[in-house]
């Protein structure tokens, strides 16, 4: 049945119903209404008539009472006859005895004449309702006809209103699907309104356009499909891969040509076989149950590599990649795949392993060797520095002048060996690529200002003039702060060392397109040869400078170079005979929008005497735990310049462990290199006893690679000092964990 059917259906039942409601129950329910409403009046008109005879009545005036009760009746022509008695019963109007009156609209209606709680008569009303409620009847079928009439107008017109734009625009849209469901694109559709029907007609030409474009795109993927397929076939002929399949059974059905020339196995040995039947021989287990299992699972697989050994003996490499497929009823069809001949990647695959495996046994070596040799040569200069340093503050016994001459010689060699040492592992963890760096915003003038205050101490010796530009005041660059002042330092040491006596030293900076910030360091020396440019940057190449009185190890420029470019800098250089060189190195500017990320750094003095009072009064106890005697007698030796710190020793680390615990000292200050218990394992045991938790740990020790000062610190040391000691940064950080542990000791 069509819309258009069942919408005429439904009005027209709606006329029915509505057409059977005003007949059959509007109608009677307004006579009922009407017949209450007259009864209703009428008892109201019989109670004013008993009024107005309340008066004749008593002065039995009869000629006024017929005269009232003939003009009521010529006014209510349903009103038939009127019957008055008084209270006696007596007829008082009319004057003859009324004739009977039957009918189903015939109604009597009495009604009492009263006054004062007395009855003084009655009246008697006998009305004829026929003609009055056929004249109402008469008036609400015409009214109901009018409704009916306007009712069906009403729905004519929302039939034609709901065809039009319903119906129709339903039929032909359903025209335009079957055409379009034959393939034909161009039936025209009605035009779209804003109603819902007008969405769906614009829904449906979307719908159409959006299907001839794809018809469009198909009808090209057919055309590029039947292009590939040739392509394909061609690759497959000439291809240096093979193809294989499989069917439900997982059994071979196909290999392409180049297998057999490949892997040297004649197809038809494997056709109709599966794995299981096939083998593979010298394949690892795990491999091959992981293979067996995504076959059987119906899973892709990629890579899965094994050897073929051919008849000659040679070992062939094979990757094979496959792919499950299956028909449009879902159900497993079998294997689709590749394969390739991996056999120069494997054994070049190999042969990189071997030699990495090489190099990091060697570049272990090396790091052992660097390690082992770093704590071999710092633990005699731990004592050789340290006793010199002491000769040099002790104000008992000083020193003459050719003795401090002396000293201090024996203090340049020994830092210039340590210098030597720190350079060399420095190199080695760079060259390792176990350097990292932390780039940020930095305020340049912060750090040049920190370097030149270290510099200037130099310069003022040889006494050279150090000038700066004012230009680094407003220039912020990207980098790390401690790698760039070391690249700086380098610079700036090396602009002292070779220049002359007396001569300058000047500072620029500028920008380099915008992006970099170039940082010139010119010297007055007495400049670089050409020939000699090369081996500028050249580790352990000082130029000629070997036997000079110029200190230095001819490795600073090369670890300065690999610093910046770290930092993603450059490094450069101009030189003249006789005149002077200019180092200059560039460094990426900060963006504005970095401002917020600035980091300043700000110079402190750092001397300061060794009195260790830190508020409290009371003696400071220090347990020492060091194995070598030298070690010891210079410790003690410090700490006797003290006044108010006292010090233990113990040669092991059970015998420190068991001292710290009954004598509880303020501070414990723990070699690493211990017989027996390690320094770290001696922290560890310290820290789970509750007596000794709390103590504060400093390392003391030769081992300065990176890697082990940074295994210290996360086992948990407070501090992480290397040897030789420096004895003013050494007090200094006794000072500063004492004054945050501030609880004198339990004097022993």
């Amino acid at each position: 049945m069509s819309i258009r059917l069942k919408t005429v259906l439904i009005f027209i039942s709606g006329a029915v119903l509505a057409a059977g409601f005003l007949f059959f129950y509007w109608i009677p329910s307004a006579e009922r209404e009407s017949s209450a409403n007259i009864i209703k009046s009428t008892h109201q008109e019989m109670r004013t008539l008993s009024e107005m005879l309340i008066s004749p009545l008593l002065k039995k005036q009869y000629a006024g009472i017929h005269e009232s009760i003939d003009s009521v009746l010529g006014v209510h022509p349903y009103w038939l006859s009127i019957k008055v008695s008084d209270e006696n019963d007596r007829r008082i109007y009319p004057i003859l005895e009324p004739s009977d009156v039957s009918g189903d609209k015939i109604r009597t209606h009495i009604h009492p004449i009263e006054f004062r709680g007395g009855t003084l008569g009655s009246i008697v009303l006998v009305m004829d309702l026929g003609p009055k409620l056929a004249e109402m009847r008469s008036q609400n079928l015409k009214l109901a006809s009018i409704l009916v009439v306007g009712f069906i107008v009403i729905l004519i017109i929302l039939i034609f209103l709901l065809d039009t734009s319903v119906s129709r625009p339903v039929r032909e849209l359903s025209t335009a699907a079957y055409l379009l469901k034959e393939g034909d694109f161009n039936a025209i559709l009605p035009k779209a309104g804003n109603d819902e029907i007008g969405e769906l007609i614009k829904s449906f030409e979307t719908m159409r356009a959006s299907l001839a474009k794809q018809k469009k795109v198909l009808e090209i993927a057919h055309t590029e499909l039947r292009n590939s397929e040739a392509r394909f076939r061609d690759f497959g002929e000439t291809a240096s891969d093979w193809y294989w399949e499989m069917d439900s059974k997982l059994r071979f059905s196909h290999f392409s040509n180049r297998f057999s020339k490949v892997a040297a196995v004649d197809p038809m040995l494997l056709l109709g076989k599966t794995r299981e039947e096939t083998g593979i021989p010298n394949l690892d287990k795990d491999a091959w149950d992981r293979h067996l299992s995504d076959l059987h699972n119906h899973r892709s697989f990629r890579n899965f590599i094994h050897p073929r050994t051919r008849e000659n003996g040679e070992v062939v490499w094979l990757s094979i990649n496959g792919k499950p497929i299956f028909g449009a009823d879902g159900h497993f069809r079998g294997f689709r795949g590749t394969g390739s001949d991996i056999t120069e990647t494997v054994t070049a695959r190999e042969k990189l392993r071997k030699a990495m495996i090489e190099a990091e046994s060697a570049n272990a070596a090396k790091s052992d060797f660097l390690s082992s040799m770093s704590h071999e040569l710092r633990t005699p200069l731990n004592g050789i520095l340290g006793f010199t340093q002491l000769l040099q503050i002790d104000t008992a016994t000083p020193l003459t002048d050719g003795q401090r001459d002396s000293t201090d010689q024996v203090i340049k060699s020994g830092n210039h060996l340590l210098d030597l040492i720190d350079q060399v592992l420095e190199l080695a963890k760079i060259e390792s690529q176990n350097l990292f760096v932390s780039i940020e915003t930095i305020n340049l003038s912060s750090v040049l200002n920190e370097c030149l205050g270290i510099t200037r101490v130099m310069a003022e010796k040889r006494g050279i003039n150090v000038k700066c530009s004012d230009s680094a005041l407003s220039l912020h660059v990207r980098g790390d702060v401690t790698r760039l002042k070391q690249v700086l330092l380098n610079l700036l040491s090396n602009a002292v060392k070779y220049n002359k006596e007396g001569g300058n030293i000047t500072i620029n900076m500028h920008t380099v397109d915008e992006t970099m910030c170039r940082i010139e360091v010119s010297d007055t020396g007495p400049g670089i040869p050409e020939e000699k440019f090369e081996g500028i940057f050249t580790a352990f190449d000082r130029l000629g400078l070997e036997n000079s009185e110029v200190e230095g190890t001819g490795i600073g420029l090369t670890i300065t170079k690999k610093l910046i470019q770290l930092m993603h800098g450059r490094i450069g250089f101009t030189s003249e005979v006789g005149v002077g060189s200019t180092f200059w190195v560039e460094i990426p500017l900060a963006d504005a929008s970095d401002q917020d990320e600035i980091m300043d750094f700000d110079v402190f003095d750092k001397s300061a005497g060794f009195d260790l009072a830190v508020g409290t009064s009371g003696n400071y106890l220090l347990l020492y735990v060091e194995d070598n005697p030298a070690n010891v007698k210079l410790m003690e030796k410090i700490i006797s310049m003290v006044p108010n710190l006292k010090i233990i020793t113990c040669h092991t680390a059970e015998l420190g462990i068991e001292v710290a615990e009954e004598k509880q000292p303020d501070i414990i200050i723990m070699d690493i290199n211990l017989p027996g218990l390690s320094g770290i394992e001696a922290l560890h045991k310290l820290k789970d006893m509750e007596k000794t938790a709390d103590i504060p740990v400093i390392a003391l020790s030769a081992a300065a690679m990176p890697h082990e000062v940074e295994r210290g610190i996360n086992a948990g040391f407070l501090a992480y000092l290397t040897k030789p000691i420096e004895i003013a940064p050494f007090m200094d950080t006794l000072r500063e964990i004492l004054k945050t542990n501030s609880n004198p000791a339990r004097s022993a």
